[in-house]
């Protein structure tokens, strides 16, 4: 198999200025920063339209990027994702008649499946990670190969069951979002003279970070600390913020490329953080958190581009739209809110510009832990917004009981024309095995309001966001994927009925 080799883009470095403490940014803190203009103040505007230009006018004389060659695919009675593999020099950012890439596989035919990607890791994995964590020296080398195996293990056995769009199971990352810690220059492991409060610290005191978590303390007080080991402090951004991960990258792409070799699905896709969840973290570097955010775009901007040059889907995983609002305390207006999360988008689409819009999806939650959610945002609220990223497929929490009403939303908002939806219908909240007649009915309410091949089965979050903790035992997990399975094929039978 030839090697994958990542290229930076331009430069990402935007207005900065050292040695300034900003503080946290408002979808972290207990209240909305009073020294900040308001949300939708033509200050803030201002500024966040000049750091998009100034990122934008450096993109635009980036180099044309060596598109990555194919392996050789064995052909069985099933197509080895993707159809279509590019094997040419890389198209300029927004030349479309000169892409290579194929689309993304849609519900043609029949329903097709797929989840949110991750899993859990096997043991021998999380022994490794475990011993690094108690300072033991571990092998990079030991490590890559017990993740080769987790990965080829992972793909084959989604093969197996029965999905159709897969994805590596994040083997190799320590979450969903702490993995760009590695990849990005710029942020550091606090040190003494960061306050304890921002730091980690007891479950106690991060309970305190949520109304969620503050209404149900006697819960979450017993919940999380099982349920979500604490495995690394969180980072300071205190430097400038470019792409180092390429190596990483690299490697990963390379070892699903591997795992894919003489397996037959229809299409398999790579999870990369958007850039609002990277920005929790502190900002003691740029002068505003535009800047801030538009820097962390800038350089995730690569990532993304690999992925897709790769030949992978690329699905942005941005839970950060619908659980923030829960940290905000105390609950700002929803309009505020908005305007937020709606300059928060418009980065993430500058990160995305000169992808095809087909090959990428957009993944929608509002948390994975299990608990009461009582104060999670309605989608109805947020829709709008989900809808403006550019982005083919939108993935959406939709089978936990809090948001199993929410497929009602789509009988007043109208999907935008060749737009698809992967709604939830199996759930990450719950040991019980859905039903597949429960799975084929949940499906069929999508289809009758936005077609039936504008939608895919999906999951409602994945399955173990941590590499150390998993939201339900992979028995259960492999036992969820083929009962979603068996209720896309009922669905399937009825939709396409003659």
């Amino acid at each position: 198999m030839p090697a994958v080799t990542i290229r930076p883009l331009a430069s990402s470095t935007i207005n900065a200025s050292s040695g300034t403490n900003h503080g946290c940014r408002p979808v972290i803190r207990s209240s909305v920063h009073p020294a900040r203009p308001s949300f939708g103040s033509g200050e803030s505007c201002a500024r966040r339209t000049s750091a998009l230009n100034r990122a934008r006018a450096r993109a635009s004389v980036a180099r044309p990027r060596r598109r990555l060659s194919p392996s050789p695919r064995s052909r069985g009675s099933v197509m080895v994702v993707p159809q279509t593999m590019p094997s040419s020099v890389g198209t300029e950012a927004g030349d479309p008649d000169r892409r290579t890439e194929a689309p993304m596989k849609t519900s043609a035919t029949r329903i097709l499946t797929t989840h949110v990607g991750s899993m859990p890791r096997p043991e021998s994995i999380r022994a490794l990670l475990r011993a690094r964590l108690g300072g033991q020296t571990v092998a990079e080398s030991d490590l890559s190969a017990r993740v080769a195996e987790a990965v080829t293990d992972a793909v084959r056995r989604q093969a197996q069951v029965g999905i159709d769009v897969v994805s590596d199971g994040e083997m190799s990352k320590a979450s969903f979002l702490a993995y760009a810690d590695e990849r990005l220059t710029g942020f550091v492991t606090p040190d003494s003279d960061v306050p304890a409060s921002n730091a980690g610290g007891s479950w106690a005191r991060r309970i305190d970070t949520r109304r969620e978590w503050r209404a149900f303390r006697e819960y979450y007080e017993d919940y999380l600390p099982r349920a979500m080991p604490p495995s690394a402090l969180p980072t300071v951004c205190r430097g400038p913020i470019a792409y180092k991960g390429q190596q990483l990258l690299e490697r990963d792409l390379a070892t699903f490329k591997a795992a894919l070799e003489g397996v037959s699905v229809q299409d398999a896709f790579v999870p990369a953080i958007a850039p609002a969840m990277v920005g929790r973290g502190q900002n003691q570097y740029y002068k505003t958190e535009e800047e801030y955010v538009v820097a962390i775009a800038e350089a995730l901007r690569t990532e993304y581009r690999a992925i897709v040059d790769a030949g992978f889907i690329l699905q942005i995983d941005d839970p950060g739209l619908g659980e923030t609002w829960d940290m905000m305390i105390p609950a700002p207006a929803l309009e505020d809110y908005r305007r937020m999360q709606a300059r928060n988008l418009e980065a993430l689409n500058h990160a995305l510009s000169g992808i095809p819009e087909d090959r990428v999806r957009y993944h929608l939650c509002w948390g994975s832990w299990q608990g009461p959610h009582v104060h999670d945002l309605g989608l109805r609220d947020i829709v709008d917004l989900v809808l403006r990223v550019k982005a083919q497929a939108y993935s959406i929490e939709a089978a936990t009981p809090r948001h199993s009403y929410e497929w009602r939303v789509w009988e007043d908002v109208k999907l935008p024309d060749g737009k698809v939806l992967i709604p939830g219908v199996i759930a990450h909240t719950t040991a019980v095995v859905e039903h597949p007649e429960t799975i084929a009915e949940r499906i069929m309410n999508f289809a009758r309001l936005v077609g039936r091949e504008r939608v895919i089965a999906g999951a409602d979050c994945g399955f173990a966001q941590g590499a150390l903790y998993q939201r339900q035992h992979p028995s259960v997990m492999w036992a969820k994927f083929a009962a979603l399975v068996q209720g896309a094929r009922l669905a399937s039978e009825r939709l396409w009925r003659t």
